[in-house]
């Protein structure tokens, strides 16, 4: 079968850049010819791949391009000229150092094998660039094309010429980068910023119990939603695994906005770059999956620490664009580079917050990060990665612990002064019945607990 101009010539161009280790010359005017350079090729330094003329003597760019690969006036440049046709040519033009080969699919191999023993190895495939643009002949695909020692100097031309494809394609990346702000991430800063800003008002103008010097930010976040092991395991209350996330982490009027729009924007920034590289859907799933599950995790593991989902979701981001993907690519180079100043606020933040037991579900992040994003990536690709099994086995780790930990029962369970305010306050502010906070201190957690509260009025808590 007989196949299109353009996919035999792409089917060359790929040949000779991926197995003879040429490389592709995007300059030139036309993209109807690909011009292929190697100064190492003991076989030819220079291809010409072009349509059949008649009339063809001589391509003046590429016999510049020529020229400016002699070393010496005086020295000769083996180049080969490969002419696509389906005409029947027999020519004498053959020289020592110029040869010229006529054909298509069905003939062109066969005399590339006179030079090139593995042309054997040539697909003809007929659908291999019906959906993608020819990266090889005319530029580097910056999102699609991996950078190794056989390319790197055609990208080092590239990135010096404003109007090759790989600038072009970068340009659209930061582009993209400004304008991805879509509905998916408006509705990112409004969960992690928007939500725990509100708590903070909330506590300042509707709770106001909750912003007493007596009241600690500990019992400000239970009271809020924010996991709590007794809570959890002894009340039922598993809500909290959706809702941990959406609270502030102190309830200061100004610091507490402060810092959770600087959290809040910082979760956004890292989002929009991996939504770029993938897309808003994959951040949702790699963001919500690791939330989950790092929720129920540090929930039952460590009942009597109240954790910020801040961290946990800003590792699991940096790890999806620094970890997410082997290819080396300009687009991926550059969101990992853009991943390293989240990372240096990771390291530092459990010791400027004093709680270390943060670096855990920073850890947390980093692996589920991982490995939602190979998840994803051999789905759209349908790759199977082997090595996705070792991380695969530590997510499910953090989801099999606190399930094998739900079914220990336990005997004895500490006094908390947060719980027993978090439940005085529900009962004070309506949001459950004072029988409903005294079952779960003295039924559900074991405690001996008297509250003497009227709602709206007075709130007294007494512990035997």
């Amino acid at each position: 079968m007989q196949l299109e101009y353009e996919q035999i010539r792409l089917s060359l161009v790929n040949y000779f850049v991926k197995h003879e280790h040429f490389k592709a010359y995007s300059n030139h005017k036309t993209h109807e010819t690909s011009y292929l350079l190697s100064r190492n090729s003991m076989t030819f330094n220079a291809i010409y791949i072009g349509r059949y003329d008649a009339d063809f003597s001589v391509d003046n760019e590429f016999d510049e391009l020529l020229k400016s690969l002699k070393k010496t006036p005086r020295e000769k440049i083996k180049c080969l000229y490969i002419f696509i046709t389906d005409e029947i040519i027999n020519s004498d033009k053959n020289e020592d150092n110029i040869k010229y080969i006529y054909g298509n699919n069905l003939n062109l191999i066969e005399q590339l094998e006179t030079y090139f023993p593995k042309a054997n190895s040539i697909i003809f495939e007929p659908e291999e660039f019906k959906n993608k643009k020819d990266s090889l002949s005319t530029g580097i695909d910056a999102s699609i094309t991996e950078i190794n020692d056989d390319n790197i100097e055609q990208l080092q031309e590239e990135l010096n010429n404003p109007d090759s494809k790989v600038v072009k394609d970068l340009d659209n990346f930061v582009k993209n980068l400004k304008q991805k702000t879509s509905v998916m991430g408006v509705l990112m800063i409004i969960l992690f910023a928007g939500l725990p800003i509100a708590t903070i008002f909330l506590a300042q103008f509707r709770f106001t119990f909750l912003d007493s010097s007596y009241v600690s930010s500990t019992t400000f976040q239970v009271f809020f939603g924010a996991l709590n092991g007794p809570l959890m395991r002894n009340a039922n209350q598993w809500w909290r695994i959706f809702t941990w996330g959406f609270v502030a982490i102190n309830n200061d009027i100004i610091f507490g906005i402060v810092l959770m729009a600087a959290l809040g924007w910082l979760i956004f920034l890292t989002a929009r770059m991996y939504a770029t590289t993938t897309s808003w859907w994959n951040v949702l799933i790699t963001v919500f999956g690791s939330y989950i599950i790092g929720g129920f995790f540090t929930g039952v593991v460590f009942p009597e620490t109240t954790f910020t989902a801040s961290p946990l979701i800003i590792a699991t981001i940096t790890s999806a664009l620094f970890f997410g993907t082997s290819k080396k690519t300009i687009i991926n180079i550059y969101a990992r580079k853009a991943a390293g100043w989240p990372f240096f606020i990771l390291l530092v933040w459990p010791i400027f917050s004093g709680n270390m037991s943060v670096y855990f579900i920073i850890f947390l992040g980093f692996v589920s990060g991982y490995v939602f994003t190979l998840i994803l990536s051999a789905i759209s690709t349908k790759d199977k990665d082997w090595f996705i099994a070792f991380p695969s086995v530590m997510l499910g780790a953090f989801v099999i612990t606190p399930v094998v930990l739900i079914f220990i029962p336990t005997f004895t369970i500490a006094m908390s002064t947060d719980v027993l305010q978090s439940l005085g306050f529900y009962a004070y502010y309506n949001l459950m019945s004072v029988d409903q906070a005294t079952h779960i201190a003295n039924e559900l957690l074991k405690w001996n607990v008297i509250f003497d509260i009227i709602p709206g009025d007075h709130l007294n808590i007494i512990t035997m």
